[in-house]
């Protein structure tokens, strides 16, 4: 039995299902493009800090990067915008099956 691997699981699925019930209580607040922003903005500066880069960047490399971060963007502006008109049970069944 691989014991890491199952916490690391469960772990993921514990936050990745948070997700929904507070992106549910910050909609009562700000609207989907402003909580898109903010969780952008949280990330990248979430990541930069883990790993910052000084030197001349790639602009293949970052195009690639801009490019899944755009997709990424899209997903949680639809995700938000679906949690304004329904419950969060059901917006993540919803995801879950897809």
């Amino acid at each position: 039995m691989d014991l890491p691997g199952h916490l690391a699981a469960f772990f993921s699925v514990f936050v990745w299902g948070g997700t929904f019930a507070a992106s549910k209580q910050l909609l009562a607040v700000y609207s989907p493009g402003q909580l898109l922003v903010l969780r952008f903005a949280l990330g990248y500066a979430t990541l930069w800090g883990m790993y910052p880069r000084w030197e001349k960047p790639d602009w293949r490399e970052e195009g690639r990067f801009f490019l899944l971060g755009l997709v990424n963007t899209l997903y949680f502006l639809a995700e938000n915008t679906a949690l304004m008109h329904t419950y969060s049970a059901n917006v993540s069944i919803l995801v879950a099956t897809a």
